[in-house]
């Protein structure tokens, strides 16, 4: 059965993930320690075969990517439904336990113009569903409600169990299959 292997990295750490800022769409770019932890998982796969790259269209990701595909040289595509998750009137503001008990509740009913979470499934598990039935190792540079969702299909998790817990760290890698 062809299979295509996926090497799921969470971009570098930025000044709002330091400050403890929600960022979702908002365009916030890597800082000097994202680019150390972007260049740590680039020696750590340079040895890895990648076909290519999909990018999510922010600079953080894209940057991350970059640093990494160096030793590739593999073809990049941009996705947009790998983007962050839009966290509207929340992006910008501190994380405290209240927001991320509202937001992070799958069939939340008080978002404030927030991406629901089944739409941000929808298009996740959609980038996913794309691999079906193809070969080859893809790199995927994205963030972190993207590698939740990831998480829950890769370990089969419903998406009602989703939280803050399966977030990837900056510059963490996921490996999984796609079959």
């Amino acid at each position: 059965m062809p299979q295509t292997q996926l090497y799921l990295i969470r971009h570098g750490q930025t000044d709002w993930n330091l400050q403890h800022r929600f960022q979702g769409q908002t365009d916030i770019p890597l800082n000097d320690a994202g680019r150390a932890q972007a260049e740590k998982t680039a020696q750590a796969l340079k040895d890895e075969h990648i076909d290519v790259v999909y990018v999510s269209p922010l600079s953080r990701a894209q940057e991350t990517a970059a640093i990494i595909n160096r030793f590739h040289n593999a073809p990049v595509i941009v996705d947009e439904r790998i983007t962050e998750r839009y966290f509207g009137p929340t992006e910008g503001t501190p994380v405290c336990p209240e927001t991320l008990e509202r937001i992070w509740k799958y069939d939340a009913t008080d978002l404030r113009g927030e991406e629901s979470l089944p739409d941000l499934f929808r298009r996740v598990y959609d980038f996913l569903d794309s691999f079906k039935g193809k070969t080859g190792t893809a790199l995927v540079a994205a963030h972190g409600a993207v590698g939740a969702c990831v998480r829950c299909y890769a370990d089969h998790i419903p998406p009602e169990e989703v939280n803050v817990q399966l977030i990837l760290q900056n510059g963490e890698v996921l490996r999984l299959e796609v079959k």
